[in-house]
């Protein structure tokens, strides 16, 4: 059993779940055909970042999305630390959604666009330096994986692909990283518009 997830806070802007939709979620999950790919955006000028994540089955339908802001102060801010919440978000998400059908394990093939994001949750170790930077997301994420029986599967997609292809030309994975940039990239614009939103967003984090 997971110990306390955290503030619910973060998953609260997740779209929910349909009878058909909570059921291809375990479908997928049970049979590998899940994919999670996540992104993050970071304004400089308002020193706010955000992240999305979108869940797709079997390379074919869009199973649900969710959008968080980026945790911290402004100061802490940054492309790298929303890509790190990005993959915090879509696995807490995850393991939600198999906390409330009773899944204990499954495949997750996990999609992000920034290899230092990968690298950092990727190679654990026993212990992690508290200066690090981004050392409270990173710490989560690593807790979270390690609290888990699922397989996570980590790829690297190439952000901005439909740059220079047209994005129904992109491979599936690609084509949901271009997906979830849009809506982070929406969320921050729709905080930024938001003059009633306060200066930093601090909730408990998984394990805190």
């Amino acid at each position: 059993d997971l110990p306390t997830l955290g503030d619910d806070t973060i998953l609260q802007h997740c779209l929910p779940l349909s009878v058909d939709e909570n059921a291809a979620f375990c479908s997928a999950i049970s049979t590998g055909t899940l994919t999670l790919v996540s992104d993050g955006s970071y304004y400089a000028s308002h020193k706010i970042g955000t992240a999305s994540w979108l869940f797709d089955w079997d390379a074919s339908f869009i199973i649900t999305r969710g959008k968080v802001r980026t945790t911290g102060p402004p100061d802490e801010q940054c492309s790298y630390r929303s890509e790190l919440m990005g993959i915090l978000g879509g696995i807490l998400h995850t393991i939600k959604i198999c906390q409330a059908n009773n899944i204990a394990n499954g495949r997750v093939k996990v999609g992000c666009d920034n290899k230092g994001a990968l690298d950092a949750i990727k190679y654990r170790y026993n212990t992690i330096d508290p200066s690090r930077k981004h050392f409270d997301l990173i710490l989560s994420i690593w807790k979270l994986l390690s609290h888990t029986d699922i397989i996570w599967d980590f790829h690297h997609v190439k952000s901005h692909q439909d740059d220079t292809t047209n994005f129904h030309n992109l491979s599936r994975i690609a084509q949901l990283n271009v997906l979830a940039d849009a809506d982070a990239g929406e969320y921050a614009c729709e905080l930024m518009n938001d003059n009633t939103i306060p200066i930093s967003y601090q909730p408990v984090l998984p394990f805190q």
